[in-house]
């Protein structure tokens, strides 16, 4: 690693590799726990290993793990702010953000 500064993409991605074999479920249980649904936990979990890949501070497991953890939350909790702006149709789908009615049309 440079000094002062993150792992380059080739160290990292060795690394993130071991952490997700090793601690990949403990990872998306923290992702379930934080979550307000199945779906939005696989999208945090996702959007997590996502950042891993391009912002890990470091690749030692010790690290990592901790760091990817509160990643994974910080992401469920982002997917249940933007569920509790969204509004959903008649239908329970979500409806689109242009898609709601003005209060003239209400």
């Amino acid at each position: 690693m440079r000094n002062g500064s993150r792992p380059g993409r080739a160290e990292i991605e060795p690394a993130a590799l071991a952490l997700i074999q090793r601690h990949g479920a403990q990872i998306m249980r923290t992702a379930r726990r934080y979550s307000a649904c199945a779906e939005d936990a696989e999208d945090a979990y996702q959007r997590a290993l996502e950042i891993l890949l391009t912002k890990a501070p470091s690749t030692h497991e010790s690290d990592l793990l901790p760091w990817l953890k509160t990643v994974v939350k910080h992401e469920a909790f982002a997917l249940r702010r933007q569920r509790d702006r969204t509004p959903l149709s008649d239908d329970g789908e979500l409806d689109s953000p242009g898609s709601v009615p003005g209060t003239d049309e209400q």
